[in-house]
């Protein structure tokens, strides 16, 4: 029963983890889009702004 409880800790302590990873990569990933976007040389301008 405690290896259980304890498994159940591990898994809150990794989830936890996860979430704070995944919200840093999309504010760092909606950082970059803008700038790639008034990159003058990038390939995509052309797209984006038709």
């Amino acid at each position: 029963m405690f290896f259980f409880l304890f498994f159940i800790n591990c898994i809150q302590k990794k989830l936890q983890y996860v979430m704070r990873a995944s919200v840093y990569w999309q504010s760092l990933i909606l950082l970059i889009i803008p700038m790639l976007r008034m990159a003058p040389g990038w390939r995509g301008n052309q797209a984006v702004r038709a």
